[in-house]
């Protein structure tokens, strides 16, 4: 196995006994065969206060960033324009001192970026009990008004997160104020009010012994947000997974450790795990059979991404995932629309390694009638969502739509395109699923019909049109 190559810049975080964190460029880095690298997932919370790294700041991060006096809640006061500062407590409640009374400080910006990121702390203390001495956070590893810097370190996002020796979510901080770490609730159990004999359940025999009853409140949702996702994109006390760029970043990753406000669980290629066990229970159920063990369609999408770029599936399984990944990642939020492809050229990168074949604005040239069947959801026009369209993106994209679209389920999956797509009059001046391309051209001819549509098919065609009086709202193509 050859040297890992380590991305462009990464935080230095010390040791315990030399604690200085700062910036290092990959050519200041002295590369043992040990040397390894965690990764950030995290909501920038609109950037505000956020620690970042710009042209004026570059050579001060590389002497050193101050971290140990984070504060946990900071609050800006409009009128008087000053920080409140309320102090850490990291006592127990039952032996806590007085609390510090809050500290007011005249308010400027660079003190302000210095003070409110706190999943930055709570990741590099995570990151110094792993041994781990180096982490990349990307609004301190990328150049943020540099669009030459952007450009470039958007473009390797598949490699950094590939590389990494773990990624450390916070999946339950809306933003850099809130951190990795939360105190739990101890939501009581709730008594059932009747003995349990008179429940209707399966008998097991218990070997004699201790035993152990694990039970968790009712009103968790852990397991429901990290397996069923695609189902459950927004969701309040998980904003990371509803965040495009995240979903990459998860995706990509080897091994994922989120940080929920309920518990901590654990996703690789191979599967999820969590602190109760729920998880493992469901997965021994569902892969109870060789069958389901080798039929990539069973896998979790996690795992079936993580076939594909190490060409353990076929191709055809690959066009398969690929119209998945659209169906999840159509609806998550993004600040810049304009990002929406490059926020998924990670991944497409990897894609294009293994299905040889063109990748043209978010569709596969070698699936192109299914994947050119994209439709809105029928509920999102009844709720009267108003359609919006990104101009940047060619019309027949999925992704020139800014809402939750399906992809390639008017077609039936072993059916063969009647014509191929004769002509893309040089639809790209560069490879569309770099970052830094912009679709010049947009057509897109066939001399004959593409597919013909079965009757299950054109039923869901009329359900779709009766929701929508023309097709401009309904993008559907």
């Amino acid at each position: 196995m050859g040297q890992l190559e380590l991305p462009r810049r990464l935080v230095d975080i010390g040791t315990t006994d030399t604690p200085v964190v700062k910036l290092v460029e990959r050519d200041m880095i002295v590369q043992e065969p040990d040397t390894r690298y965690t990764t950030l997932s995290h909501c920038w919370g609109g950037g505000k206060g956020i620690l970042q790294t710009t042209s004026s700041t570059l050579s001060a991060r590389h002497l050193s960033i101050a971290w140990t006096a984070l504060p946990k809640t900071v609050t800006r006061h409009p009128m008087t324009k000053s920080l409140t500062v309320c102090q850490d407590n990291k006592q127990d409640n039952k032996q806590a001192k007085k609390p510090q009374e809050p500290v007011n400080i005249p308010y400027s910006k660079p003190l302000l970026q210095a003070l409110v990121t706190k999943t930055f702390r709570d990741a590099i203390l995570v990151a110094r009990a792993l041994n781990v001495r180096y982490i990349w956070i990307d609004s301190l590893c990328i150049i943020q008004d540099s669009l030459a810097d952007w450009a470039d370190q958007a473009s390797k996002m598949a490699d950094i997160y590939r590389g990494s020796y773990l990624t450390l979510a916070a999946t339950s901080a809306k933003n850099s104020h809130e951190g990795l770490l939360f105190r739990r609730s101890a939501h009581p159990i709730r008594r059932e009010g009747r003995n349990l004999a008179r429940l209707r359940v399966h008998s097991v025999k218990i070997q004699a012994g201790d035993v152990e009853v694990q039970a968790r409140n009712q009103s968790t949702s852990a397991h429901i947000q990290l397996r069923d996702f695609a189902n459950f994109p927004v969701t309040a006390n998980a904003p990371l997974l509803s965040r495009a760029w995240c979903f990459q970043e998860r995706m990509l990753s080897s091994r994922v450790v989120h940080f929920h406000g309920e518990e901590m669980l654990w996703e690789c290629a191979e599967g999820t795990q969590c602190e109760c066990g729920g998880l493992q229970a469901m997965a021994k159920v569902e892969m109870d059979s060789e069958e389901n063990i080798k039929r990539t369609s069973k896998m979790p999408l996690k795992s079936q991404v993580s076939q594909v770029p190490n060409a353990l599936c076929t191709r055809k399984e690959g066009l398969d995932t690929w119209l998945k990944i659209v169906n999840v990642y159509s609806p998550l939020f993004i600040s810049k629309e304009s990002d929406r492809l490059p926020a998924l050229a990670g991944l497409a990168r990897g894609f294009e390694e293994v299905l040889n074949c063109r990748y043209l604005a978010g569709l596969w040239e070698a699936d192109i009638s299914r994947n050119l069947t994209w439709y809105r959801e029928p509920a999102d026009l009844v709720r009267g969502f108003q359609l919006v369209r990104r101009q940047e993106v060619p019309s027949w994209s999925w992704a020139s739509v800014a809402l939750k679209t399906t992809t390639g389920q008017l077609i039936a999956i072993k059916s063969k395109p009647r014509a191929p797509v004769s002509h893309y009059d040089n639809l790209c001046r560069r490879k569309s699923h770099q970052t830094s391309s912009r679709h010049t051209k947009r057509e897109l001819e066939s001399t004959r019909k593409l597919q013909d549509a079965d009757s299950n098919s054109r039923a869901c065609l009329r359900a779709i049109s009766s929701v929508s009086h023309h097709g401009e709202e309904f993008g559907f193509l």
